[in-house]
């Protein structure tokens, strides 16, 4: 659940659309995750939901009842250093739905709504099995 979003990411989508979609050709990013509770979780889901649309920043994601880990970097002139607090556990039945979630987006009917491509980032969260 290390999350870190650029602050530029997405400037260039045109304000009036914030669904990052082509009409031509599915390139709609969504993020698949687990977001915490808690106002850290509640402030990082509001903030995607603003700068990639509420689709792409809803659809793949499950919000677990542990709270949301707070990682802070303490930068230097020539030195950073950071402290990551540990993840909450992720309960059986939020893994079995993000992964119903993941499953439903590959498998569909629908072309425009597939899901094309997967990018996995980051370890898993405590809870989920290693494979």
């Amino acid at each position: 659940q290390n999350y870190s979003a650029d602050a530029d990411a997405g400037a260039d989508a045109d304000a009036g659309d914030n669904d990052q979609t082509s009409s031509s050709s599915n390139t709609a990013i969504q993020l698949a995750q687990f977001i915490g509770t808690g106002p850290e979780g509640d402030t990082v889901l509001n903030l995607l939901q603003n700068k990639i649309g509420q689709k792409a920043a809803t659809q793949l994601t499950v919000r677990s009842k542990s709270r949301m880990r707070t990682c802070t970097t303490i930068v230097e002139s020539e030195s950073s250093t950071e402290l990551v607090e540990p993840s909450g556990i992720i309960l059986d039945e939020e893994r079995l739905e993000f992964m119903k979630k993941l499953e439903e987006a590959v498998v569909t009917d629908d072309a425009d709504a597939a899901v094309l491509d997967l990018c996995f980032m980051g370890s898993m969260p405590p809870g989920c099995p290693k494979s």
